[in-house]
């Protein structure tokens, strides 16, 4: 959580704190919602026990599987950055798959909607 906490504390997020409950036997579920750049967010986070090495990241409509916990703020940087491309994928037997690369040429800005099957996020504002 922190990391995400400070990711969206740098990107000028106001009240950056997740709220976390417990789910199951363990399990934990935290989320936070609000404005970033001018757009709406939500950022949900799953783990199946208190010191997780992976987790499940809720992105808006996305989901990210398995994301190590050292990885969730520099996935969330690079997103909230523009450095991100998110397109869905079709993998075997026909299931959405999520894709993401950093370093995109052209920066992806939220208010475009989707373009081409991508969903597209807010640069960063000198923030």
């Amino acid at each position: 959580m922190t990391l995400a906490e400070e990711v969206l504390a740098v990107r000028g997020a106001r009240q950056a704190v997740f709220e976390v409950r417990e789910v199951d036997h363990g399990s934990w579920f935290g989320d936070w919602d609000g404005e970033l750049a001018g757009s709406d967010v939500y950022i949900g986070l799953m783990g199946g026990e208190s010191d997780a090495e992976s987790v499940r990241v809720l992105l808006d409509d996305w989901t990210f599987e398995q994301v190590a916990a050292a990885d969730v703020g520099p996935l969330l940087t690079r997103v909230f950055s523009g450095q991100a491309t998110l397109r869905k994928r079709t993998s075997l037997f026909f299931s959405p798959l999520t894709c993401w690369r950093h370093g995109s040429a052209r920066p992806p800005t939220r208010r475009g909607g989707t373009r081409g099957g991508r969903t597209n996020w807010p640069r960063g504002r000198g923030r």
